[in-house]
């Protein structure tokens, strides 16, 4: 979907989205609770995303390699008369839908327990979650007595902080393709650590900060 040398940027803003949901959901949904009820919250979350469901599904293009060139074959094989099939296919064969439905739902368990990578990253990730989601309203409104919907605002910090950590990658994405360029095209994979090593003082400096 993207060129190796814009990733870097498109991953920040795709992080920034698993952020910023939860934020504003959250700020959104303290007013709604103290106005309406719960229920109005499930509500109004089906009827965000229900349409977007609706036209994603409708208008964004396939972009799973695979499925393209299995497509491109089928084409083929119509406008030529030949037979043509894709490596995919030829490896793995037809797959029934229930295959495809029980592979598409035990490869992320795979890779959580099987990468080392993956795994740490998804632990790490655990932890900042639920410190940040679950202790602010303690702390917040139960130590500090703001109401529900004032406590909620505590969550712009986040926010704050998502939309900082976009604008550093605009400007560090320009220092990795100055490395790609210097390592004929191939930037070696550590070249995105440096944002990861900033976050990584930040985060705990935060909490200390924050406790």
């Amino acid at each position: 979907m993207f060129p190796a040398k814009q990733k870097g940027m498109a991953m920040s803003f795709f992080a920034s989205a698993s952020f910023l949901g939860p934020v504003l959901v959250l700020i959104s949904g303290e007013y709604m609770g103290m106005a309406k009820d719960w229920k109005w919250i499930m509500g109004f979350l089906a009827i965000l995303s229900g349409p977007v469901w609706i036209v994603g599904g409708l208008l964004l293009p396939e972009t799973y390699a695979p499925v393209l060139l299995r497509r491109h074959a089928e084409q083929l094989s119509k406008i030529t008369g030949n037979s043509y099939r894709s490596k995919i296919k030829i490896d793995q064969g037809k797959m029934s839908f229930k295959e495809s439905f029980k592979f598409a739902l035990s490869r992320p368990l795979i890779l959580l327990f099987r990468e080392p990578i993956v795994f740490l990253l998804s632990l790490y990730m655990a932890i900042v979650y639920g410190m940040m989601f679950a202790t602010f309203p303690i702390v917040y409104q139960m130590d500090h007595g703001w109401n529900q919907s004032v406590g909620g605002l505590a969550f712009l910090g986040i926010m704050v902080g998502m939309l900082i950590a976009v604008v550093y990658s605009l400007w560090d994405n320009k220092r990795y393709i100055k490395v790609e360029e210097e390592n004929a095209g191939f930037a070696p994979p550590e070249a995105h650590l440096n944002s990861c090593l900033i976050a990584s003082v930040a985060i705990p400096i935060g909490l200390f900060w924050f406790a």
